[in-house]
């Protein structure tokens, strides 16, 4: 049995199928594999005051 490449339906429903499988491998690895150009962001700085405003000792 030969796909039928020359269908577009054939081509819309590979479509799909690629974007739904996208869809749950990102929810699987949310950021374990990069898929597409997205970078992930830096990390940001921590902060350095406690709630009183006051210096972390270190």
């Amino acid at each position: 049995m030969q796909l039928p490449v020359h269908d577009w339906q054939f081509w819309v429903a590979t479509v799909i199928a690629l974007v739904a499988l996208r869809h749950v491998l990102r929810m699987l690895f949310p950021s374990g594999i990069p898929i597409g150009k997205r970078r992930r962001k830096a990390a940001g700085t921590r902060a350095t005051l406690t709630v009183d405003r006051k210096p972390v000792d270190r």
